[in-house]
């Protein structure tokens, strides 16, 4: 699914921030930049997550998988604030 692909794409930026790869930017400022990123993608998931919940149902396949997603989205966003 889709989500499970955009969640790849996150993991792999914050391997990014994680290892200092990121020519140009300080580490801090990165790290400013990803939670924001994150934080848009999980608003995103939400507004997608209440439709489908609307059309399907709150305990449909779909509306449970944008649950995941958003979940995982937050997990990630949580790890990135505890490191400094």
């Amino acid at each position: 699914m889709i989500y499970e692909r955009n969640i790849f794409i996150v993991k792999q930026v914050i391997n990014i921030n994680i290892f200092g790869k990121w020519v140009g930017w300080s580490l801090q400022g990165y790290k400013g930049v990803l939670k924001q990123t994150l934080i848009i993608e999980i608003e995103k998931a939400r507004e997608n997550m209440i439709q489908v919940a609307l059309e399907e149902g709150m305990t449909s396949d779909n509306a449970l998988q944008v649950s995941q997603f958003i979940d995982q989205l937050l997990n990630e966003l949580h790890k990135i604030r505890l490191t400094k």
